[in-house]
C-alpha cells in the first residue's frame, strides 16, 4: 500500500472504523476516491473502480 497526500486533510471528512479492537480515523470513501482521481495513476484509477463496487 502506498499513500501520497497532496491535500490538507483538514478539509476531508474523517470517519472512525473499528479494526482489531482499535478505533482508527480514516478519510471517507468519497474523499479517498477524490484523492485517487487527482493523482490519476493507473493503480489509483483501478482502486477507484474497486471502491465504487463497495457501494
Amino acid at each position: 500500500m502506498d499513500i501520497i497526500i497532496t491535500d490538507n486533510l483538514k478539509s476531508f471528512k474523517i470517519i472512525n472504523i473499528k479494526c482489531g479492537g482499535l478505533e482508527l480515523p480514516v478519510v471517507s470513501r468519497a474523499d479517498l476516491m477524490r484523492m485517487k482521481r487527482k493523482s490519476g495513476r493507473p493503480q489509483d484509477l483501478e482502486d477507484i473502480k474497486a471502491l465504487e463496487g463497495l457501494k
